[in-house]
């Protein structure tokens, strides 16, 4: 069975951290974990994640800056920010700064799930026009012009 998407957990919560996982890993993505900015940033040296799912709130690094990071290490990677501390003006920071969502602890496994293969499916489709209007434009490319009328 081929993985759903690779996705990359970073909460400094155990029980947040593995609850995902687990969901995840269930739902048959290729799941990592890491429980603060730096050890996220070691993870996403190691292998490339289709998106990440990271909490504001940690010690260290928060969640901000560390989203900041990683679009620095791959702009295309989505990101969905997630806090036990909902403030507007996280949520438009988070937002401006190209978080894909912005979601509120405690999270519903049916919820997140959803808004996670909404999300996935949304970077495949935008890879795929990426492909055909590159094919497109190989492809129309014209050789010659041909004719000689005035217009032309």
């Amino acid at each position: 069975m081929t993985a759903q998407g690779k996705l990359l957990i970073v909460d400094d919560e155990l029980s947040v951290r593995d609850s995902l996982t687990k969901w995840f890993h269930e739902e048959g993505y290729d799941v990592g974990s890491a429980e603060d900015a730096n050890g996220a940033l070691t993870r996403m040296a190691e292998k490339s994640w289709d998106a990440a799912l990271v909490d504001i709130k940690m010690r260290g690094t928060d969640g901000i800056e560390l989203q900041r990071r990683m679009h620095e290490i791959d702009p295309k990677m989505i990101v969905i920010m997630m806090t036990g501390y909902a403030s507007v003006e996280t949520a438009v920071t988070a937002l401006k700064n190209g978080a894909y969502d912005y979601v509120t602890k405690p999270l519903d496994p049916d919820e997140i799930a959803h808004l996670v293969k909404k999300a996935l499916a949304h970077k495949r489709t935008e890879e795929e026009n990426v492909r055909l209007r590159e094919t497109v434009a190989e492809v129309a490319r014209p050789e010659e012009i041909i004719g000689e009328s005035e217009p032309m």
